[in-house]
């Protein structure tokens, strides 16, 4: 049942540009499933989820003076997934999931008083120098 909710929520990320739908899924139903509780072990902070979590918060608040308070995962090794609770200092909670196969996930962030925010996130670095083969965008009209 776990890997099935797993595989859904999976194409949602890929597939639904509604990303409170998506995170909606997570939390009401897979989230909520007590299998994917009993599977998941606490483990500690990966430093790529962290380094996503910063970069995505940051962006969203616009700013790098903020502490993330992050201090575990819950992992489900055998699906290669994660997810758990973030808070940044004064400034609000937030709620992620994450496929370490596929090193892409999505956090959802709320700013008391604010909207909720939902980002895709991914693990993967930049290479230097930007994307190989990319071609600036042609705006000539069809």
């Amino acid at each position: 049942m776990v890997k099935q909710l797993l595989e859904r929520l999976r194409r949602k990320l890929a597939d639904n540009p509604d990303f409170h739908g998506t995170m909606y899924y997570f939390m009401d139903v897979a989230h909520a499933l007590p299998a994917f509780q009993r599977e998941g072990e606490r483990s500690p902070p990966d430093p790529k989820i962290r380094a996503a979590l910063e970069a995505s918060v940051g962006s969203l608040l616009r700013t790098k003076k903020f502490a993330l308070l992050y201090d575990q995962d819950i992992r489900l090794a055998k699906y290669h997934f994660s997810h758990g609770l973030f808070l940044v200092s004064a400034k609000g909670t937030g709620l992620y999931f994450y496929f370490h196969d596929i090193e892409q996930g999505m956090i959802m962030f709320n700013v008391p008083g604010q909207r909720t925010w939902c980002s895709r996130i991914s693990a993967v670095p930049m290479p230097r120098g930007g994307l190989p083969n990319l071609k600036p965008f042609d705006k000539t009209p069809n």
